[in-house]
């Protein structure tokens, strides 16, 4: 059959990417068989070196499987995954703590590579199931507020733990002051300078070159060195193995399948139960690694990379790979990046790494023998020291000296007692500097007096002129943030003392508590005592905008509202301070004063009673019962309204949203205004919240008044005049006060 012109067109135009994707996925594989045979090294060395074909294999499986589940389900294009630096730290850690102690128990190579084999592939099957968990319930962002500095240690102590494995890998002496005598020898400083000089090639390489070929050539070219080395020294294949310069020859790459339940039956549980805690090591250092390589990748491709979703094919990737005996793998920074600058376009590459590793997997028999043990060790020696070079060095500079003696602690602590150690650390430490951080951010936000905030209600010049006067009596204090006790505390010290200077006695506290994110069951006492103070120096508590699970907590240790008014509960701050100044106005006001008529009042406003007489015959007098409308939202702006006696109150209406109270008007005030001036619509409704007596001058009342008595109309403006300035004047102080 024939292709048509579309059809070969189509066929050309995917011929590159599939090139690239065959292309990255072979320069990635040949770099992941090399971790992955680094990494079993790592593992299985010293009395585990036997088990070193069951090592391969499972390091292979791992690297595969991941590989192939990353590309095709990571939200990242050009993901790759296999076994990781800090993973495989811990991993080393806890076979080398099993081999340690099964050997003590159990003289059986056998059982000894059963317990350290089992050990390995349920740390891959929980943190599979660790990381599902984390995606699937998604909570992966909440991760992102793990503390830097914990994250620092744990790396910088995978980062230690990978250098002091390398050297192990190629000296076979573990480095401690016991056996420091052996690496004076001719034959271990020439192992480990070998594996020195590869290390430090790799570093200056990838300074000099980012090309994605750098590492892959260089493995190869270091390969060829020590062959020829090798063949330059006279020593033939088999006693380069016999020396360590080569790796042991294997019969067979083999596998440990975790389906063979007579063989879970053999071990010692005992034993597993013993460290089972490394399991959760494992897995918290691979999630951790998960997120910063994800939010390594989304800088590099200036995207967002969803966390979740990572986790979960991570989650995945090692819940297969632990069915099949494989090594716990993850999303590998530098594996993807290399993979993307090679080209990689679609998870095919993913495909072909996987296949390499697969291939090796039947022919690695005849490879391995011939693989040097200076660049596997080098290799790790390299891995170990960037990371102790990242964690260590460079982060002197970018963190804190608290934090980064953090860093150094944790660091310390793993190395010395472990992982479990190191975490609970971590989180102790961690807490602790966080508390003593956050008790520096002042719990208090705002601290006002009535004077410089009133509530919402706009009352007469006779009562606002008590206000101001009186309205030091009224402080508020504005809290925010989490309340714990150390900052709880500072509230009750801070209005303690504002008492102890004012007097106190005749004075109004008010706590809001609106952007107060939580509160601890210790700083409840706190509160408790400032309940005792105001007792005894007679001066009236109010909380305002407590939320439910606060105020149940206040109200369990019996901070309640008090029958006589002495403690009061609000939903809202403008309600407390209204009810604050309601009770400071009636202790305040002379008693027997006569209720001031309309045309006294404007005569008083204006300075001109005859004005205001005349002013009065323009005025429409209107009683309003209560929830009557005095004008409407979306209304025209066609008349004043000027309250004599009564409650008025200025709604806004949204949509799916209950009536916000915008303002209150008691007798002796304007509304309506700004909107008649402007002749716009009315942006707020009015209406009584008692039965009220108002007055109405409309438009038509407005231009008579303007046309017939001239004088009466500028008198008017003039009072117009003086209640926007009132009201700008307000507007001002309440803002100057939020913002101090």
């Amino acid at each position: 059959m024939r292709m048509t012109v579309r059809e070969s067109a189509q066929s050309v135009s995917h011929a590159p990417g599939l090139i690239e994707d065959l292309s990255s996925g072979l320069v990635v594989g040949l770099v992941t068989v090399a971790y992955s045979l680094s990494f079993a090294a790592l593992v299985f060395t010293g009395d585990l070196m036997p088990a070193m074909p069951l090592g391969i294999g499972s390091a292979l499986i791992g690297a595969a499987v991941s590989a192939i589940v990353v590309a095709r389900f990571s939200s990242l294009s050009g993901a790759t995954a296999g076994l990781d630096t800090p993973t495989m730290a811990v991993v080393a850690t806890m076979s080398a703590a099993i081999s340690a102690h099964v050997a003590r128990l159990a003289p059986s190579p056998q059982v000894l590579f059963d317990h350290v084999v089992s050990a390995i592939v349920s740390s891959t099957l929980f943190t599979g199931a660790v990381l599902f968990c984390l995606g699937y319930f998604r909570l992966g962002q909440w991760m992102r507020f793990i503390p830097y500095p914990v994250v620092g240690g744990f790396l910088a102590a995978s980062g230690w733990l990978l250098t002091v494995g390398a050297i192990k890998v190629l000296t076979g002496h573990r480095p401690t002051l016991e056996t420091i005598g052996e690496f004076t020898g001719f034959s271990s400083f020439g192992h480990l300078a070998s594996g020195a000089v590869f290390a430090l090639a790799i570093f200056v390489a990838r300074r000099c070159s980012r090309h994605y070929a750098m590492v892959p050539l260089l493995i190869v070219a270091g390969a060829v060195v020590v062959h020829l080395a090798i063949s330059y020294a006279g020593l033939g294949i088999e006693k380069a193995q016999h020396a360590n310069w080569l790796m042991a020859p294997i019969e067979g790459i083999s596998f440990w399948m975790p389906w063979r339940f007579d063989l879970w039956r053999e071990l010692d549980w005992s034993t597993m139960i013993l460290y089972a805690g490394e399991l959760g090591a494992a897995a918290g250092v691979t999630a951790v690694a998960v997120l910063l390589n994800a939010t390594g990748l989304e800088v590099d491709q200036r995207t967002n990379a969803d966390i979740d979703r990572e986790l979960k094919a991570n989650g995945l990737a090692n819940l297969a790979s632990g069915a099949l005996g494989g090594m716990i793998g993850n999303l590998s920074l530098n594996r993807s990046r290399l993979s993307i600058e090679a080209g990689a376009r679609s998870p095919l590459s993913g495909l072909v790494v996987a296949a390499v590793c697969g291939v090796f997997m039947f022919y690695g028999e005849r490879l391995t023998p011939y693989v040097p043990t200076p660049i596997l060790g080098g290799l790790l020696l390299f891995l170990g020291m960037s990371m102790l070079s990242d964690w260590l060095i460079r982060m002197r500079c970018r963190l804190s000296p608290g934090d980064y003696a953090l860093v150094i602690a944790i660091w310390l602590s793993i190395v010395n007692l472990g992982y479990l150690e190191g975490a609970l650390l971590g989180v102790v430490a961690s807490s602790v500097m966080f508390a003593l951080r956050y008790s520096r951010i002042p719990v208090v936000k705002h601290r006002m007096t009535a004077r410089e905030y009133s509530s919402y209600v706009e009352r007469s010049r006779r009562d606002r002129a008590l206000l101001n006067d009186r309205g030091a009596r009224i402080r508020i204090f504005q809290l925010q943030g989490y309340l714990f006790f150390g900052t709880s505390n500072s509230v009750f010290e801070e209005v303690r003392h504002e008492m102890a200077k004012s007097g106190g006695a005749g004075h109004h506290v008010i706590l809001d508590f609106k952007r107060v994110s939580g509160i601890d069951s210790s700083a409840v006492f706190s509160f408790v005592k400032l309940g005792h103070l105001h007792e005894r120096q007679d001066w009236r508590l109010s909380y305002s905008a407590v939320s439910r699970g606060m105020s149940r907590m206040l109200a369990s240790e019996g901070v309640v509202a008090s029958e006589g008014g002495g403690v009061q509960f609000h939903d809202t701050l403008d309600q407390a301070l209204e009810r604050a100044e309601e009770e400071l106005l009636e202790g305040v006001r002379r008693p027997n004063v006569e209720r001031l008529t309309l045309e006294s009042w404007l005569g008083n406003e204006l300075d001109e009673p005859a004005a205001a007489s005349r002013l009065v015959d323009y005025l429409e007098r209107l009683e309003i019962d209560t929830g009557g409308s005095i004008c409407k939202q979306g209304g025209p702006s066609d008349a004043i309204y000027l309250s004599v006696a009564g409650r008025i109150s200025i709604l806004l209406s949204l949509p799916d949203r209950p009536d916000t109270r915008l303002r209150s008007m008691l007798d002796h005030t304007m509304v309506g205004e700004m909107g008649f001036f402007r002749g716009a619509i009315r942006t707020a409704s009015v209406v009584a919240d008692q039965p009220t007596v108002v007055y109405r001058l409309d438009r038509g009342a407005f231009e008579r008044m303007k046309r017939d008595d001239p004088l009466a109309c500028i008198a008017f403006q003039r009072l117009v005049i003086r209640v926007l300035s009132d009201r700008l004047e307000f507007a001002n102080r309440e803002i100057l006060a939020l913002q101090r």
